[in-house]
């Protein structure tokens, strides 16, 4: 007799004994459980799952002593709590969004679209798999091997580095011409389709003037290529948090403020994945426009379950009004034990760019300013970080218009990323965040880690070093002077705009 005999008998014998769940389900008191119940037995009769064997696999979870309290959940007896509902759904196989929905306690077109989220994700990790094995490069560079093989589109594409202290190669821009006709952006889209979902590219829209770019028929395309989300780097063992003492950190903070920039620098040095809960909920219509709900949810489910996609950082903007309601308040203010979350404050210099950015008052940019930083208090756990306006070698502030702008932008973002690992770090060493393969593989980490000067002493434009060893813990910044407006209505949520300061953040 074989060694695999008894097994098979043993699944024989099991599915012989297995008899199906009735349905449907009495709807008694409570019609919303019966539809769960309903739910719940469809998948059990489906993977041929007895109570016995359900009752095994939550026991632990569940605290369960034999199946008294299942048949009476599954018979609309007595009322389940939602907890249960998500173990259950694990147990099974099931998505517990979808059961979720089923007992009313998630919108089914919010549980729809995290599914399409899902996959979206799985969709991402085939194509970076795929583009692994062929051995093809990222940016820019993708939309000019397309194009030859097309055949009708001229590709000009112009590597963007910013920065004089810290210097990187931030983005690609791309621009595209039609050869054997007009260029439309439609036709762009629809030949260039996997190109821009695999780089994430998006028509540039912001409102600054980047040197270098030669008009052309179309907008050009920025790829974003430090600020693109990424897995985290076998620096580490997976329980390794990097002495930061969590599984996940959140950047945040109002449009324009370089959240994005500052998520980017800290998983360089972390050796950390990067994310963005925007970016995520983008990609599951394409490119289309933002789904705000959608994002709130990414955002939502990760904060619930961090050690499920663990060491990595996410950008997130500030869009919404500042009220309690609004979900970054709820989301953040309340974020778990294995979550830091970083809050980019800009400075009153910085909110008048801001605002003469994006078109807002700066008296009501400053009450917002202040609003979230009353609703986002920080703790141990929420760290405020400020963020200086772009300054030349003198000291003065550098308007939008100015040449030296994006340069002395993105140092303002480096010299924030350094005061947020000193936060992290609290009273060590900030080298003892940064993993020894990170400072091999990024300038950024090798700074940070080598408690270098952060400016080179050739640049003219450098600023003092900046120091590294840690102080003690900072004071939380002191509220913002400007005077609030005098009658504060409820202010628009900003929308989504995708720019060569860095995806908006």
């Amino acid at each position: 007799m074989s060694g695999r005999g008894a097994p098979q008998r043993g699944s024989a014998r099991q599915a012989r004994r297995f008899q199906p769940h009735s349905l449907p389900t009495r709807i008694g008191d409570d019609p919303r459980q019966a539809r769960w119940a309903d739910a719940m037995k469809t998948v059990l009769n489906r993977e041929q799952i007895s109570l016995p064997a359900l009752a095994e696999r939550v026991a632990g979870p569940l605290d369960l002593q034999g199946t008294h309290k299942l048949r009476r959940w599954l018979s609309n007896e007595t009322t389940i709590p939602a907890h249960a509902i998500i173990e259950l759904a694990r147990a099974v196989g099931g998505h517990e969004s979808d059961m979720l929905a089923a007992y009313g306690l998630r919108s089914p077109s919010i549980s729809k679209l995290v599914r399409r989220a899902e996959e979206a994700e799985e969709r991402e990790r085939q194509l970076r798999a795929r583009s692994a094995q062929e051995g093809r490069t990222t940016g820019g560079a993708l939309f000019a091997a397309a194009a030859a093989r097309d055949g009708r589109w001229s590709v000009t594409v112009r590597p963007h580095w910013r920065g004089r202290r810290h210097r990187c190669h931030f983005a690609d821009h791309v621009l595209l011409e039609r050869v054997d006709a007009i260029s439309e952006r439609a036709d762009a889209e629809r030949d260039f389709a996997e190109v821009f979902e695999r780089t994430a590219a998006s028509w540039d829209a912001t409102p600054l003037l980047v040197e270098g770019l030669p008009a052309g028929p179309l907008p050009p395309l920025i790829v974003h290529r430090f600020t693109a989300p990424h897995e985290p780097t076998a620096h580490h063992a997976p329980t390794d948090a990097s002495g930061v003492g969590a599984q996940g950190i959140v950047v945040t903070g109002l449009q324009w403020t370089g959240s994005y920039t500052v998520a980017a620098l800290l998983a360089k040095a972390l050796g950390w994945g990067l994310g963005s809960f925007a970016r995520a909920a983008r990609s599951v219509h394409g490119g289309a426009q933002l789904d705000f709900a959608l994002a709130d949810e990414i955002m939502q489910d990760w904060l619930r379950r961090p050690d499920n996609s663990p060491r990595r950082v996410w950008a997130h903007v500030l869009t919404e009004p500042p009220e309690p309601s609004a979900p970054s308040a709820r989301l953040l203010g309340d974020a778990g034990p294995d979550v830091r979350v970083v809050m980019v404050v800009p400075e009153p210099e910085l909110i008048e760019i801001i605002a003469a950015l994006s078109g807002t008052a700066p008296m009501e940019l400053a009450a917002q300013c202040r609003a979230w930083g009353e609703l986002l208090a920080p703790h141990s756990r929420l760290l405020h970080v400020p963020a200086s306006a772009p300054r030349a070698a003198d000291g003065s502030v550098l308007r939008a218009g100015d040449p030296r702008f994006l340069d002395a932008y993105f140092d303002a973002s480096v010299d924030a990323a350094f005061d947020a690992l000193r936060r992290l770090a609290g009273d060590r060493p900030v080298s003892t965040l940064v993993p020894a393969q990170a400072r091999l593989s990024d300038p950024f980490a090798a700074l940070v880690a080598g408690g270098a000067q952060a400016a080179s002493s050739s640049d003219p434009a450098a600023r003092a070093p900046v120091a590294l060893t840690t102080p003690p813990p900072a004071p939380a910044p002191a509220p913002l002077s400007a005077p609030a407006p005098q009658s504060a209505g409820p202010v628009p949520p900003a929308g989504p705009v995708p720019s060569a300061i860095g995806a908006a953040g």
